[in-house]
């Protein structure tokens, strides 16, 4: 083996594992995936005000909550994980 002063490239850090998210169904009740989001959401901003989902953002006067909607929320919980059925 020779040895030179050749730099080898750096490597890249592993990806995260993402985790998965088992959506309802037959192995998974609706409760079961709410609780999973509920706890996968809390670790990230996110709270719960009254009905609502809030999440703290960075408003020009100071951290803020915003309420997010239906469809805000959704493209949210697909952020958190791979989303898997449990058949």
């Amino acid at each position: 083996m020779e040895v030179t002063d050749e730099k080898l490239p750096p490597l890249a850090p592993p990806e995260p594992a993402r985790v998965q998210i088992i959506l309802p169904g037959p192995s998974q009740t609706i409760s079961e995936t709410a609780t999973q989001l509920a706890a996968l959401m809390a670790c990230r901003d996110y709270f719960r005000r009254g009905s609502e989902i809030v999440r703290v953002i960075d408003g020009p006067r100071g951290p803020t909550l915003e309420s997010l909607g239906v469809q805000l929320f959704r493209s949210e919980a697909e952020s958190l994980g791979e989303l898997g059925c449990g058949f």
